[in-house]
């Protein structure tokens, strides 16, 4: 069955389509995506979806700057990072950063960090923890895993298969 994910606010409201009611669905690929032709699903013309009007014998590939301001600015790959976070305190002790940064590493990259990417990575969590504006230190720490989290799942490693 197709899965109709969350349409950005006020992206039309001539064919709107009701939005699958179970998080996992939302969630599967996208060649599982409802493809309307008059209402083709944004997030996927910004990373080059045929047109659904014609044939299409190969479709054409590109890597621009509105991609990137996508995913950084996308709410759903917020909320993907969301259930990282989420996955990374099911699996680490919330007392033990290197180890978050190890499980925030393997969910999304699918390896371990090498030393200077774990460094880096527990450097980054200091300096965001420390410029939040949250008063509460687990709320700090958690904003700055979700950071990374986001981060993480906008690197180039994550976005292409080499």
């Amino acid at each position: 069955t197709p899965v109709h994910p969350k349409l950005p606010p006020g992206f039309s409201t001539r064919h709107p389509w009701k939005t699958s009611a179970s998080p996992a669905d939302r969630s599967r690929r996208s060649v599982y995506i409802h493809a309307k032709r008059n209402l083709p699903y944004p997030l996927l013309q910004v990373f080059d979806q045929p047109d659904m009007h014609e044939s299409c014998a190969r479709r054409s590939q590109t890597t621009v700057a509105p991609q990137a301001l996508v995913l950084l600015n996308s709410n759903l790959v917020l909320e993907l990072a969301r259930g990282v976070v989420k996955r990374v305190r099911n699996q680490a002790d919330a007392n033990d950063v290197s180890n978050q940064v190890r499980q925030a590493w393997q969910i999304v990259l699918g390896r371990c960090p090498r030393d200077d990417e774990l460094n880096q990575a527990l450097s980054f969590l200091t300096h965001q923890a420390a410029n939040s504006n949250a008063t509460q230190p687990a709320t700090r720490n958690e904003h700055a895993l979700l950071d990374l989290c986001h981060v993480l799942i906008n690197t180039n490693e994550f976005l292409y298969v080499d």
